[in-house]
């Protein structure tokens, strides 16, 4: 039977895939941060998962060819945040809250956005830009 994996999750799986140009999304993430006159940056995703791995090295590459850099927070699994957001948000808001400010920042898309721009508060300098599935936006 034909197969065709549509998850972005992995490239090893020894299946037909159709994936979306994370490195390009990545890019324009970038771009869209440089645009608006942003120097810091922060990039928020997941250490194995591919789509995340190549919105990184885009978002990163891009950076590097205007001189600037991000920092990085990855958490391993992709359901770290639903298995334990207790313990997961703390480290996610300590992490924005030490960057470089003001900063923009590319966040996973499992993240509550509202939530921590919140906890954040309106004065805390981090715009956050998260790139999501269209068929999870409701």
């Amino acid at each position: 039977m034909p197969f065709v994996d549509l998850s972005d999750r992995k490239n090893d799986r020894g299946f037909y895939s159709l994936q979306s140009d994370n490195r390009a999304i990545g890019k324009m993430a970038a771009e869209y941060f440089i645009a608006r006159g942003f120097a810091h940056f922060g990039f928020s995703g997941f250490e194995h998962e591919m789509w995340s791995i190549g919105r990184r090295e885009g978002f990163v590459d891009e950076l590097s060819v205007h001189g600037l850099e991000a920092e990085i927070f990855e958490s391993q699994m992709l359901n770290f945040e639903a298995d334990d957001p207790v313990r997961f948000l703390p480290l996610l808001l300590k992490w924005l809250q030490a960057l470089p400010k003001p900063a923009g920042s590319n966040q996973r898309g499992q993240v509550s956005l509202l939530s921590i721009q919140w906890q954040l508060n309106q004065r805390s300098q981090v715009s956050l830009l998260s790139i999501q599935w269209q068929s999870s936006i409701k």
